[in-house]
């Protein structure tokens, strides 16, 4: 898609139909596909690119946690009437299994950029805005003791992070292959809680 030419990136044989780029990992795979993302948005500014990761630990600290938030497309991003994408941005997506505790990590001085998407046990998947939420927005927070809730049963907190464990996950309530199971919802998360949601769900769209 791109080379590199005398320190200049330079775009090549790009597709003219519309198209989107996607940056994903496990792990430390994750916090590398956040960084990836980030670059890519610095080498191709007017594309849109989402980094949708599992398991990531935190990546950097508050003003990393911004920069990355205000690239997301409702404050950055522009689109034309016919919703092709004039002006990128980039989105991030963190899947989090239950009380896995590399989400949780590193503690001080680092923090989490980009939406939280909470695996909880039963299935539902909650979706949290910008991590903290928005309350000028409506949105929810992630709930109060998430960053504490693994060391209360820390070898259960471990054994949440093994890619195969994020993997079995979604599978199992994948639309169409569990026979009670019939809300994609449940797997494709299309909205954010809310405050005063209590974990029921929300009822705002993501912008």
């Amino acid at each position: 898609i791109a080379k590199r030419d005398n320190s200049n990136i330079l775009a090549t044989d790009l597709p003219s139909e519309n198209y989107q780029l996607y940056t994903t990992g496990h792990s430390l795979g994750a916090a590398d596909s956040m960084l990836l993302g980030a670059a890519l948005h610095l080498a191709f500014p007017i594309e849109l690119i989402q980094s949708i990761n599992f398991g990531c630990p935190k990546v950097g600290n508050l003003e990393w946690g911004s920069w990355m938030n205000q690239l997301q497309t409702d404050r950055g991003g522009t689109y034309n009437q016919s919703g092709r994408v004039i002006s990128g941005g980039y989105e991030v997506f963190r899947f989090v299994n239950k009380i896995d505790l590399i989400p949780r990590l590193p503690e001080l001085l680092f923090q989490h950029a980009g939406h939280t998407l909470q695996m909880s046990v039963g299935g539902e998947i909650e979706a949290y805005y910008d991590h903290f939420g928005n309350e000028d927005l409506g949105y929810a927070g992630v709930p109060f003791g998430w960053g504490a809730a693994p060391y209360a049963l820390l070898p259960l907190a471990i054994a949440s992070h093994p890619c195969s464990h994020y993997v079995n996950y979604l599978e199992c309530y994948r639309p169409g292959q569990n026979s009670t199971v019939q809300n994609d919802s449940l797997f494709f998360v299309r909205e954010f809680e809310r405050v005063g949601d209590n974990g029921t769900g929300g009822g705002v769209d993501p912008p």
